[in-house]
């Protein structure tokens, strides 16, 4: 027999009523002193909340006993005109019943009680059950007639029954006592005992309460059936109780879960209320700051041009121009011969010398700028990464880093727990704190008793730097991995377990960088090795063993640039810098990167003494910044001492832009370019043509696997070869469909346009490479401007063997309807389109074997406007040798001549 027990909280409530039921009551007593016994703290309590209560007395056996009543009644804070004595004969209530419900039909019609309270049919007296009987009749014979929101409610004066309502008279217990002890004809002292020991037991499952009575409230035309089975006198209604209960009970069961429900879609959308409120405060403030800004430079700018046009210099420059142009007309020899006399001039008196000697030093790092491009070449093989994806890992532990600088304590708290919501990976969290004040010491440790994690809190006694500060939490740190992280650094997602699993495929990683949102870090990366230039100490993780190999980072840097020094040095070890895109963290550094500090200055100035590289010209920047003399003095003394620290090979990795104070010998455009928040995720179709050419499919697919968007799916058309499917195998986590043709490259295009399943899609050749973010970003553009065609910025690669190469800047063209007639400025590969926009535009032109992305991209902008996303997104190959150049040149002119050909058909 399988037996099943109600829970505890199905019998009693948990806790005490906040509010008692609704005003005004009409307590039915059997006798004078049942409604005192029962639930004299209650009235006490109701009579403090001001709630109308009629006592209505069924019998009386003395004078005795009403002025007993009326006294009690008076210590409750009742008043005389609250009692009605029915002066029936004890014992003969049902058969006065008739009386009884003429004063209920009284008191609900015209002084509208809304409670009724009853002794509960579990009582031993007569009386008390015959009472409740006789009401429980005038409710079922009226049960059409009585308003809906009647209660009617239960209370115990000997024993206890069934309650589902307990009121704490902790501040009225006394009261009841006392107006108990009242009724000195019925042995007071008994029926205290009693009260107290109901009392008592009815705050078994109240917290803070001493003394609680209990009742049963109900809506009044549900009290026959629910209550009559218990007086003993309808037997027959038992079954039908019973059955009623069961029904009830599953109706409340039914009704909880759908407001439980109803509960946790309040709480999301709270939530999300909240998140959208922020959001656009944040926004908010945001513009006003930017709108104050421009505001202050407008005015400066108007001020700066007002005083230069009034000036004796305008005013004889803009005469001298006149006389110019009348003795010396553009395009003429003797301008030419005027203008390079200018030129040489302005080297000579602007600079002198060093003019001459800085104009040849720019030359030589332009020369080294094209040894920097990267080759996009294979050096992490598919198989590897499959590998990293497939295995599982024992993960070790990590410890986190931070280094906070008059960060509030909200700030920190919500930094902390970011991190342990993240991963359960984390060991320990050590906050280096360089603050101005020991503000956040006396809130770090109530902080730290929320989270079930280490937090070790350093403080030191003035602003040490970065990197002197992250030393000091390496030297402490107890794992062997890393993660040095900003405080105003929030990871997301799976950031750190994808920062673990990326370090742990390769022993020769010494960091791994994670991608910063909404702006990713303007540094190019190679998009098939992931390796950039040097690792932002923004958010990376690094192993502790090589860290220590390095000596950490450099302290003589106070601030910007020791996480670029850091990273050359590791690199002259032999190690690897590895960005992972797919690892993220939130963290609005624009700003920041627009209003670099001085000390951006003075540690450029360090690291080129330091690297053994030109440093006059940035030396005079650190001075107009506000570094004093010396300060510079020391940085050149502090750099060359350091110059024995550093490994032989290390200057090999060392680049220093000459027009600016960057550490990059090539940016990729579009920094201040977000990656847009996408409410929902279509379905984008890849389709990449190929034909025998094995090592750049799989480069392609590389790109593809590293796309930071989810939902992408893959189809490969093979043109006249059988290599793709071996190819794919190495790709198990894309969703790769493979098609066979032999009637050429752009039937191949077509192929895919007809077997395509996503909702946008993306034509890529197989010598063609996408950064990590482009389809992300395209399509998070696409979808809020409501564009069936967006395209971004290009990176072309000079090469004639597909893999080693230069890179240059490619095209990088806002839309323009009349000059896309006329010019292809949209690579193939650098555009996302509409499925819809795509079948409105037809098929690729079978006849073209050249140019026939052009052509099909003219007859989409026939139809539509396209959206120009202002971000570098993909690398496409060009011929580096000039032969080959002009080959295959020769073959577009002919395919050119093919395509404008049809305007005048449109034209018609």
């Amino acid at each position: 027999m399988n037996i099943r027990l109600l829970p505890e909280g199905k019998l009693i409530p948990y806790k005490a009523a906040e509010e008692l039921p609704p005003s005004p009551w009409l307590i039915l007593s059997p006798h004078p002193d049942d409604e005192t016994i029962g639930m004299g703290g209650t009235i006490a309590k109701a009579i403090r909340d001001k709630i109308d209560i009629y006592i209505l007395e069924v019998t009386c056996s003395s004078e005795v006993r009403k002025q007993e009543a009326m006294e009690a009644a008076s210590i409750l804070g009742l008043s005389e005109d609250s009692f009605i004595f029915l002066d029936i004969e004890e014992g003969k209530i049902l058969e006065n019943k008739k009386k009884i419900m003429n004063k209920l039909d009284e008191f609900v019609l015209r002084r509208q009680v809304q409670t009724i309270f009853i002794p509960s049919p579990a009582e031993f007296h007569d009386d008390h059950r015959s009472l409740t009987i006789a009401v429980l009749e005038w409710v079922s014979s009226n049960k059409s007639s009585l308003p809906f929101d009647l209660l009617l409610c239960t209370y115990e004066i000997t024993r206890q029954w069934e309650c589902n309502f307990l009121v704490c008279i902790d501040e009225t217990h006394e009261i009841k006592l006392k107006a108990i002890s009242a009724f000195k004809s019925q042995n007071p002292e008994k029926y205290i005992k009693i009260s107290n020991a109901i009392n008592t037991t009815r705050c078994y499952t109240l917290n803070d309460c001493n003394f609680a009575e209990g009742f049963f409230l109900i809506p009044a035309k549900e009290a026959f059936r629910l209550f009559v089975p218990h007086t003993a006198l309808y037997s027959t209604a038992t079954q039908e109780y019973e059955a009623y209960i069961e029904d009830l009970k599953k109706e409340i069961w039914k009704y909880k879960q759908e407001l439980r429900k109803a509960g946790r879609c309040i709480e999301n959308l709270n939530k999300k209320l909240a998140e959208v409120i922020e959001d656009r405060d944040r926004l908010r403030d945001k513009l006003t700051e930017e709108i104050k800004k421009l505001q202050y430079d407008l005015k400066f700018l108007r001020e700066e041009n007002e005083n230069f046009k009034s000036s004796l210099w305008w005013k004889l420059s803009r005469k001298f121009y006149v006389i110019r142009d009348l003795l010396l007309p553009e395009n003429t020899y003797r301008r030419n011969v005027y203008n390079k006399i200018k030129k040489g001039l302005i080297i000579l008196t602007d600079h002198g010398p060093k003019g001459i000697i800085d104009a040849a030093i720019s030359k030589l790092q332009e020369k080294k700028m094209e040894s920097f491009s990267p080759q996009l070449n294979i050096s992490i093989p598919t198989e590897q990464i499959i590998e990293i994806n497939k295995r599982t890992y024992q993960l070790p532990s990590i410890s986190v880093i931070s280094v906070l600088y008059n960060n509030s304590s909200e700030e920190v708290e919500k930094f902390i727990r970011c991190i342990v919501k993240n991963t359960n990976l984390v060991q320990e969290i050590i906050l280096v704190d360089n603050s101005d004040t020991e503000y956040l010491q006396k809130h770090i440790q109530n902080i730290s008793k929320g989270f079930c994690i280490d937090i070790n809190y350093i403080k030191t006694k003035n602003n040490l730097g970065f990197g002197r500060a992250a030393n000091i939490g390496i030297k402490k740190a107890q794992s062997d991995f890393i993660l040095i992280i900003n405080p105003d650094a929030y990871v997301i997602d799976e950031c750190i377990n994808t920062l673990l699993r990326t370090i742990l495929s390769d022993k020769n990683i010494a960091i791994v960088e994670a991608a910063h949102i909404p702006h990713e870090h303007p540094k190019f990366y190679n998009p098939i090795t992931l390796e950039p230039p040097w690792a932002s100490a923004c958010c990376f993780m690094a192993r502790k063993q090589y860290l220590e190999e390095v000596n950490g980072f450099d302290e003589n840097i106070f601030l910007y640039g020791e996480d670029v020094d850091l990273s050359w040095r590791l690199k002259a070890k032999g190690y690897k810098i590895v960005y992972q895109p797919k690892a993220r963290v939130e963290h609005h550094s624009l700003e920041e990167r627009k209003h670099l500090h001085s000390n951006n200055c003075v540690s450029n100035l360090y690291l080129r003494v330091k690297y053994k590289r030109h440093s006059i010209k940035v030396a005079f920047l650190c001075l107009h910044r506000g570094a004093g003399i010396k300060k510079i003095i020391s940085t050149y003394v502090k750099g060359l001492k350091a110059r024995s620290s550093i490994e032989s090979n290390a200057d090999r990795f060392a680049f220093f832009c000459p027009y600016s104070l960057g550490y990059e010998p090539f940016l990729r455009r579009g920094k201040d370019v977000p990656i847009l928040e996408l409410h929902r995720h279509p379905l984008v179709s890849i389709i990449i043509r190929t034909h025998n050419r094995p090592k750049l499919l799989k480069r392609a697919l590389i790109s593809v696997e590293h796309q930071t968007y989810p939902n992408i799916e893959v189809l490969i058309i093979e043109d006249k070869t059988n290599f793709a499917e071996e190819v794919a195998k190495n790709f198990p986590s894309l969703k790769i469909k493979i098609f066979k043709t032999d009637k050429g490259r752009t039937h191949a295009l077509n192929i895919g346009l007809s077997e395509a399943s996503g909702e946008y899609l993306l034509f890529l050749d197989d010598d063609d490479v996408l950064f990590a973010d482009c389809i992300e970003t395209l399509l998070s553009h696409a979808l809020h401007e409501n564009s069936p065609f967006a395209y971004g910025g290009t990176i072309k690669f000079e090469s004639d063997d597909k893999i080693n190469g230069t890179i240059k800047y490619g095209y990088f063209e806002p839309f323009d309807r009349n000059r896309i007639m006329v010019e292809n400025f949209i690579p193939m590969g650098s555009f996302i389109i509409s499925k819809e926009l795509a079948h409105k535009v037809g098929r690729f032109d079978e006849s073209l074997e050249y140019l026939e992305d052009w052509d099909f991209i003219r007859r989409a902008a026939r139809i539509s406007d396209f959206l120009f996303v202002p971000k570098d997104i993909m690398i496409y190959c060009v011929p580096k040798s000039k032969e080959l150049f002009l080959k295959r040149q020769h073959k577009l002119d002919e395919a050119y001549s093919k395509v404008t050909s049809k305007d005048s058909t449109y034209d018609r």
